[in-house]
């Protein structure tokens, strides 16, 4: 009885809006839960790339500097002032 009493202070827009905030209610409520599953899969993702770029910097070496011997370089210095030598005489 308390119910019919009510409906009928009620007019029809009151009931109408009452039930739109009532759906607007599910829809947030469905929002939200899709909020919280989208930050969490953004929150893996970012473990993965933080596990990601602190390994490639732990797996990397630097390189070795390579080094040229005094008999190497001198074969190249040798061969060089051939090249200018056989340049100049064209």
């Amino acid at each position: 009885m308390k119910l019919a009493a009510l409906a009928q202070r009620l007019s029809e827009s009151s009931i109408r809006s009452l039930l739109k905030m009532k759906r607007q209610g599910r829809k947030l409520k469905a929002l939200k839960t899709q909020y919280q599953g989208l930050r969490r899969k953004l929150a893996s993702l970012d473990r993965k790339i933080q596990k990601l770029s602190t390994g490639a910097t732990s797996l990397s070496r630097p390189k070795a500097r390579r080094r040229l011997s005094a008999a190497g370089r001198r074969r190249i210095v040798l061969a060089q002032k051939r090249r200018w030598a056989q340049k100049k005489t064209k």
